[in-house]
């Protein structure tokens, strides 16, 4: 297993940013992490790093406790800040090369390839790089030491359409030859769904939804329907029926679950038209996070 989470909490003083986190990331998984800014992603990437240690639950990261063996564990782990904490006045290769002194491990092969990739320059001082070119250069230490688990968060921060294809290239690459565990933390949600087999949709510290992609999107539906009677109250207000829009007999039910009940509750129903619609991942998450402030309720 890549990571096993159960029943997580974190609190930063008063503020609860994890509140009872349960979540499986399969190892071998390219697994989308997905949220609003303040979910708590960064957090429990941050837990599973062993920088901050939980207020109660478990977290297993490759089989470890992150915090009792951090070191053995981060030297198996590479990890991509939200915060890409580079010293300015070094050059690019003196940052490698400061880098590779505190790892073990270190491909040069790999750096070099990524390097020509993302045609990062080697001479200058990381002060004068653009904003997502420290982001490259991040991406290149964090994958190095060519790691079993690969962390990042928000990785296409400051990233050009051009530069978000390059980096999604390089970690699919390496991932799939090294069938590498990767979680990719984002709000990104069309660009986690191209290239995510797994994904947990966070809202306010918890999962709310997660599992494989096609998955998810199998247990989230639209139905849009028009009526020649009024819809019955078995329908309007069965629990599977997360959200209404529309009036009169002109509606579409979101649909969370039990979708062929749902239809089959409204193919008894004398109508003009049916049909059953599919969902994104941004038009699912976004149900979530409407129903916690309160919004697209029935």
């Amino acid at each position: 297993m890549g990571i096993r989470i159960e029943d997580l909490h974190y609190s930063f003083g008063e503020v609860r940013a994890l509140r009872g986190l349960d979540m499986v990331v399969p190892e071998g998984s390219i697994y989308g992490l997905v949220g609003r800014n303040g979910a708590g992603k960064t957090t429990t990437l941050r837990l599973a790093m062993g920088i901050l240690r939980a207020s109660s639950g478990s977290i297993e990261v490759l089989g470890m406790d992150p915090v009792e063996r951090g070191a053995e564990l981060r030297s198996m782990v590479g990890y991509l800040p939200e915060d890409r904490s580079l010293y300015g006045y070094m050059t690019v290769d003196e940052t490698l090369s400061f880098a590779r002194s505190l790892r073990r491990r270190w491909d040069g092969d790999l750096v070099e390839e990524f390097l020509d990739h993302f045609r990062i320059p080697r001479h200058r001082p990381v002060s004068d790089l653009s904003a997502g070119v420290k982001t490259q250069l991040s991406l290149t230490l964090a994958a190095a030491h060519r790691p079993r688990l690969l962390l990042l968060d928000e990785p296409t921060a400051h990233l050009d359409p051009v530069g978000v294809r390059e980096l999604f290239g390089a970690i699919l690459g390496l991932a799939a030859e090294e069938g590498q565990t990767v979680i990719l933390s984002s709000h990104a949600l069309q660009l986690v769904e191209g290239v995510a087999d797994h994904v947990g949709i966070m809202v306010e510290g918890r999962l709310v939804q997660s599992g494989p992609v096609d998955g998810v999107k199998d247990r989230e539906k639209r139905i849009r329907a028009v009526f020649q009677v009024d819809p019955p109250r078995e329908l309007l207000d069965h629990p599977a029926v997360v959200g209404i829009e529309g009036e009169g007999r002109r509606l579409q039910f979101t649909v969370r679950g039990d979708v062929d009940e749902i239809m089959e509750i409204c193919r008894r129903i004398p109508h003009f038209a049916l049909e059953i619609l599919d969902m994104d991942l941004e038009a699912i998450f976004h149900g979530y996070a409407g129903e916690v402030r309160g919004e697209g309720q029935k």
